[in-house]
């Protein structure tokens, strides 16, 4: 990525500190239904544990898009959930790809600028996975491409390109902002671990990208990791060579 002076880098460590629920600290267990019938969860957790890579790991990138078939274990029971996603989310690397257009009239006030959303408020919209799997999570890059635009919302353009630039600037400056705001709140979850770990933030305009025609783009990278992130997933992976 092509920095510049206009560039936002921000790192963050496990040494960030937030307090852990009591929800946190337990772990859930799940009876069957019928206590003289043999259960799924009577097996050993290490033949549970084999099970549950050979369906869930995948050599690529887990992407929004990514289909994962047998990812419906996780509706079954609260237990079989927790353990099927401390494999899924510790043994995968999960990436986000999002691209959006911002566009500001600059006739408008500028708190009356919409920005985008993805299904959700905004910035809750970026956090993916959901928010609840981050403690199990090894790796994962959050790659975010906005076009920040302005026009007259008179279509007379051509009548203040001055300020035009101005309302691309502080569109850019608010969206820095909120970059940074998500890059915290990762952290807070990621807070949740016992377990090394670090994040940063890089958020920058390319040099190519000046305010040429009143538009520019603003590149972002979240990326978080565990310090050990290689060794977690030789552990979980090793699942799948039971047997």
């Amino acid at each position: 990525m092509d920095r510049d002076a206009r560039t936002t880098e921000v790192v963050t460590s496990s040494t960030f500190n937030r307090e852990k629920t009591e929800t946190e600290r337990c772990t859930p267990v799940s009876h069957r239904a019928d206590q003289s019938k043999a259960s799924f969860l009577d097996l050993p957790p290490e033949i549970r544990n084999h099970i549950y890579s050979q369906l869930l790991i995948s050599d690529d990138y887990i992407r929004p898009t990514t289909s994962v078939p047998c990812l419906h274990l996780l509706k079954i029971c609260k237990q079989l959930h927790d353990e099927a996603a401390s494999v899924f989310y510790a043994a995968n690397s999960f990436y986000c790809h999002w691209e959006t257009k911002t566009i500001a009239y600059e006739n408008a006030p500028f708190d009356a600028v919409n920005f985008p959303k993805i299904a959700a408020p905004w910035l809750e919209g970026l956090i993916w996975p959901a928010p609840r799997y981050h403690v199990y999570l090894t790796r994962v890059v959050i790659d975010a491409r906005v076009e920040i635009v302005a026009v007259d919302s008179l279509a007379t353009i051509s009548n203040s390109p001055g300020q035009r630039e101005r309302t691309v600037r502080t569109l850019e400056v608010e969206l820095r902002k909120r970059f940074s705001k998500l890059h915290i709140e990762l952290a807070e979850l990621w807070a949740a671990k016992d377990r090394p770990w670090s994040g940063s933030l890089i958020c920058v305009r390319p040099r190519k990208a000046a305010y040429i025609s009143s538009s520019t783009f603003l590149n972002a990278v979240l990326a978080f990791s565990e310090a050990d992130e290689e060794v977690t997933k030789v552990i979980v992976r090793g699942y799948q060579q039971l047997g």
